[in-house]
Order: structure tokens, then C-alpha cells, then sequence
């Protein structure tokens, strides 16, 4: 009888060891998981960062956010195995649990910020490709442009946020990007200024580049003057005084 209950107990101990052992170990994977998705939510976010930062605006700073979720990130985790297990074992698991969904609700906060400011950059940059493509609708189609203006649009649009590229890569293209478009691209407000051309003279440039037609009264001398001084104009503009 003693041995028939001293069987039982092992066989009840072993089976207490099993089904500890399978909770710790689910309690684990849950925290690994949680881990690991606050850590791909971050790397999200260090890439949005970098580009906004020190690729396409160069700030000197990265948003107040994106600091925050940093400093929460990191706070859950710094730790090793053996402190986890003690977590586990004191049934406290769930609330580290909690502090690492909180981590993950700083950073997606941060993200989210990322992306809309990331958002007004595009923003900015589709208002300058319409100018300058109504500019240089004046000249007729340059094939160079054209292909300079596209590849300008794809960058802000999609390439600048997909973090599949490399930072690297994606500031040397966009670096010499930047170059063609300070080289050769041209908004309203560019032409304006490098020509020295008054507001009136501008908005009669912009009628035409919209294919509108401009009243004779609105061709005053100044007018004439201004837009026969500038030489891509001449052949474009056809004024008789």
C-alpha cells in the first residue's frame, strides 16, 4: 500500500512539474511575442525618423514623441532571462506585459506622427512638381524634366517610406534628386524670383501655361517688357509694341 502511494505521489509530482513547466513556458512565448512585435514596431519608427530627420528635411531633431516612445521602449527592455522566469514565478508576468503594450502604444503614436509630417513633405513637394510642370508647359516638353519630375514624385509618394530600402541608398538617391531639381526644376515662385518678375507678370505666365487666354488690356508695357526679358520667353511669347 505505501509503495502503490508512493507511485502516485511521484506520478501527481510529475505531472504538477509538466503542467508548471507548460505554463511558464506559454506565459514566455506570450511575452516573447509581445516583444517581438514592439520591436519591429520601433525599427518602423527609427526608419521613419531617420528619413524625415537627416534625409529629406534635415532637422536637427526628431519629434518630442519619438523620444518618449524611445525612452519607454527601452525601459522594458533591459532585462535577462532569469529575471523573466521570476516574473513568471511570482505571477507578476502580466503586468510587465501590460508595460510593453504600453511601450507599443508610445511608439505607434510616434510612428503615426512620423507619417504625417512625412505626409506634409509629399505635400509640399507634389504643390512644387505642379508648379513646375505648368512652367514647363512655356517651354515645351523636355523628356529630362519630365523623367526628373516622375522620379521626384515616386521618391516623396512611396519610396521615401519604404523601409525595405536602406537608409543609405535612399539618401543618395534622394541627395541626387535634390541636385537635378536645383539644377534644372523650376516652381512659379523660383521663376519668379531668378527672373525678377512681378506678381502680374506671373499670373499672366500661369494663364497661359493653363492653356487660358489673356485679354490685350492686360499686356501693359511693363508687362511686355518684363516678359521679353526673359530669354526662354521670346520664343514662347510673341509681343509687338
Amino acid at each position: 500500500m505505501n509503495e502503490i502511494s508512493t507511485k502516485a505521489a511521484e506520478y501527481e509530482t510529475a505531472d504538477n512539474f509538466e503542467a508548471k513547466k507548460q505554463r511558464y513556458l506559454g506565459k514566455l512565448d506570450s511575452v516573447e511575442d509581445a516583444l517581438d512585435r514592439l520591436n519591429r514596431r520601433v525599427q518602423r519608427m527609427e526608419f521613419l525618423a531617420t528619413i524625415l530627420v537627416d534625409v529629406v528635411e534635415g532637422k536637427d531633431e526628431v519629434p518630442g514623441t519619438v523620444e518618449d516612445a524611445r525612452r519607454q521602449s527601452r525601459s522594458v527592455v533591459d532585462y535577462d532571462k532569469d529575471w523573466y522566469y521570476q516574473q513568471v514565478d511570482a505571477d507578476s508576468i502580466g503586468d510587465y506585459e501590460q508595460k510593453v503594450q504600453q511601450a507599443q502604444k508610445k511608439v505607434k503614436e510616434a510612428t503615426n506622427q512620423l507619417e504625417n509630417e512625412l505626409d506634409d513633405v509629399e505635400q509640399r513637394w507634389q504643390n512644387k512638381l505642379n508648379a513646375a510642370r505648368n512652367v514647363q508647359k512655356l517651354f515645351g516638353h523636355s523628356s529630362d524634366k519630365a523623367r526628373m519630375f516622375n522620379e521626384i514624385e515616386a521618391f516623396v509618394e512611396r519610396r521615401m517610406k519604404d523601409d525595405s530600402e536602406s537608409i543609405s541608398s535612399l539618401r543618395s538617391e534622394w541627395s541626387g534628386l535634390q541636385k537635378q531639381w536645383n539644377k534644372s526644376g523650376m516652381d512659379w515662385q523660383t521663376f519668379q524670383r531668378e527672373n525678377n518678375l512681378s506678381d502680374k507678370t506671373i499670373d499672366i505666365l500661369q494663364r497661359l501655361a493653363e492653356g487660358r487666354s489673356i485679354q490685350l488690356r492686360k499686356l501693359d508695357g511693363d508687362i511686355a517688357k518684363e516678359l521679353l526679358s526673359v530669354d526662354e520667353l521670346r520664343d514662347v511669347v510673341k509681343i509687338k509694341i
